[in-house]
């Protein structure tokens, strides 16, 4: 089904078949761990048997940012539904379209109903009521630290599990044998990767490459204006 999904990515060209072609993978991967999902026998003393066993948390909530938000709701979406759970996606408002796609998808296939949730507002309107709702029993966040501390927060109030990937944690290290051109343009062709199209972030930041201060003056002479 995933050749339909590929005019819908937030990318296009070779970027927005490259999405796709990875959000498939995350799909068949989690659906291949689906039935391996066991419990342990734990060895004890005579005439007692110990097993434990995995159980299923419940509605998982998942806030996608604007950025790559195929590959991201891929990486939470699946693994959940593996496990048992139902999930309520809420992808950023201004990159919803293939988002919702891939939920139309899931539906042409047959996924029953409840199963699959989808919720697409402002994040105020909807991201925040997400995040603080009393049935939501895991939540996964992608997105600034700022908005990563109300989750954190939201997420304190029920007493339940919260997973956040937060910007601002991609700083490099240039030693001082390191090939500066490889070491000035590599972090900056990641961090620009896309660039026109969605600004795609996913392997460092626009900003910048921090660097030891022994080695910012020989970072700066080569890097030119």
């Amino acid at each position: 089904m995933w050749h339909k999904a590929g005019m819908s990515s937030t990318a296009s060209g070779s970027q927005g078949r490259a999405d796709v072609r990875l959000t498939a993978r995350y799909h068949e991967f989690y659906a291949g761990a689906a039935d391996k999902l066991h419990g342990e026998t734990i060895p004890y003393q005579e005439a007692f048997s110990v097993m434990t066993w995995r159980e299923l948390l419940g509605v998982a909530g998942i806030i996608v940012p604007w950025n790559s938000p195929l590959q991201i709701s891929a990486r939470s979406m699946p693994a959940a539904l593996a496990a048992g759970n139902s999930v309520v996606v809420k992808p950023a408002e201004d990159a919803c379209l293939a988002v919702v796609r891939v939920f139309e998808l899931l539906e042409e296939v047959g996924f029953p109903a409840g199963s699959i949730n989808l919720v697409t507002e402002l994040g105020k309107e909807a991201g925040a009521p997400l995040a603080d709702h009393a049935d939501i029993d895991h939540l996964s966040f992608t997105g600034s630290p700022e908005v990563g501390t109300l989750v954190m927060k939201a997420s304190a109030r029920h007493h339940r599990p919260v997973l956040l990937e937060l910007g601002g944690k991609s700083p490099q290290v240039v030693f001082s044998d390191a090939d500066l051109h490889e070491a000035i343009w590599r972090p900056r062709e990641a961090a620009e990767d896309g660039a026109g199209l969605h600004q795609h972030l996913r392997r460092g930041r626009r900003r910048g490459t921090p660097v030891r201060r022994a080695q910012a003056q020989r970072v700066r002479s080569r890097e030119g204006p």
